[in-house]
């Protein structure tokens, strides 16, 4: 995963985490209280995927994701 300083879409880095990036991505200030941690905790412009979040993409992960997302954010991560 990516730190919370850095947008996971563009790679930019803040020293103050910002409400939005201008590429679209939202940064949620206090995450664990504002999703709903039974559905997958990928992020559509702002809002929460509906699916069911079933895959974690790391051993220890508290992030789940539904199967689409996690597949999304595995090739991510790999081209980096």
């Amino acid at each position: 995963m990516y730190p919370k300083n850095i947008c996971p879409d563009c790679k930019k880095t803040y020293t103050k985490l910002p409400a939005s990036c201008p590429c679209g991505w939202y940064f949620l200030k206090d995450k664990e209280n504002n999703l709903d941690k039974s559905k997958c905790h990928y992020l559509i412009n702002g809002k929460q995927c509906n699916q069911v979040g079933s895959v974690s993409i790391s051993v220890r992960g508290n992030e789940w994701f539904c199967s689409f997302h996690a597949d999304e954010m595995r090739e991510k991560s790999y081209q980096r």
